[in-house]
């Protein structure tokens, strides 16, 4: 099997799963993190405790309690998974940085090896936080210290830091780009899913259709009896539809007229429908077009409306036929 075919399959496995399913997915990611650098951390303070590295077991201490307080908000319900995952790979990779930078200055015996273990270590949580919403910032974070690593590895002038480098960064950047990718179809293609079930089920809605009989239709199993026993009922129930639905547009044009006879009954009939084609939100080439008249000549007669109902230049038309007739309906 081909990358190409193990990408696609893996897309279609997302694209099909509800966003709670992702959410829980990323959840024992970020418990196996957790789980993962606070052993690692306890373990390497406890050494540098006895070794006497002060500032490293500072840094682990440190690092402890921003996980845990990471964790704390999460259970909370503070933060959600994408900002425990994000802030926990924000956390440990400053507290790794710092780390890298002070070796790099006091130059140990063994600052190449400290820092080449460091590196090795950072790109877990930033590889992690490449499976949330905030996959942009990881890269941002993952170019950092890549940029650091190569500072440190020139300025120690390691040969083995400078080989490592290559491998770290087209692991890590390589990584992340294809997760990035993939994350962003998998967002567009659930996107185009979603809108594909609001519009199947306003169809279903609006033609009285079950589910199953939107399932036959769907995948072309419907038989010929069935189809035209739904047609028969479709025809007639949108006649009844669309003739309900004039009635109700009439019913509501001559309610907005009546209440345009009462405050201003010098309005013509002309000029109340189009007070009507106004308040539909319709344009001045709209009604130009409904009225068979140019539109110069919708604008002439909007301004006679205006003139009618006492509007000044800055004055809404629009806006006070709608409160003149909220003020009733």
């Amino acid at each position: 099997m081909t990358y190409r075919n193990i990408r696609n399959r893996l897309i279609d496995s997302m694209v099909n799963r509800s966003n709670d399913s992702i959410k829980h997915l990323l959840n024992p990611i970020y418990m196996f993190s957790v789980i993962f650098f606070l052993i690692g951390f306890t373990y390497n303070a406890i050494i540098y405790m006895i070794e006497g590295a002060s500032f490293l077991y500072l840094n682990r201490v440190v690092g402890i309690c921003f996980v845990l307080f990471v964790l704390y908000l999460l259970k909370s319900k503070n933060i959600d998974i994408n900002k425990a995952i994000i802030f926990n790979a924000l956390i440990i990779a400053s507290l790794l940085m710092s780390i890298i930078i002070q070796q790099t200055i006091i130059q140990k015996s063994n600052s190449a090896e400290t820092i080449l273990v460091e590196m090795s270590t950072i790109f877990i949580p930033t590889i992690l936080s490449g499976l949330t919403i905030y996959r942009n910032k990881s890269i941002v974070i993952s170019f950092f210290i890549i940029v650091l690593y190569a500072f440190s590895a020139v300025y120690l002038d390691d040969k083995t830091l400078k080989r490592a480098i290559v491998i770290f960064s087209f692991i890590s950047l390589g990584i992340q780009y294809e997760l990035f990718h993939l994350m962003n179809v998998i967002d567009k293609m659930k996107s185009k899913n979603s809108k594909l079930t609001l519009e199947q089920k306003a169809l279903i809605g609006f033609f009285d259709l079950t589910n199953e009989q939107w399932k036959q239709i769907r995948d072309g199993k419907l038989q010929r009896e069935q189809a035209i026993a739904i047609v028969s009922r479709l025809e007639k129930d949108l006649q009844e539809k669309l003739y309900l639905r004039v009635k109700e547009i009439i019913q509501s044009e001559e309610e907005i007229k009546e209440i345009l006879r009462k405050y201003h009954p010098d309005l013509t009939v002309g000029e109340q429908q189009t007070c009507c084609f106004i308040l539909q939100g319709k344009s001045v080439t709209d009604i130009a077009k409904i009225k068979e008249v140019s539109n110069s000549g919708v604008t002439i007669m909007r301004s006679r409306i205006r003139k009618k109902l006492h509007l000044g230049h800055n004055d809404s038309l629009k806006d006070y036929l709608e409160k003149i007739v909220r003020r009733h309906l």
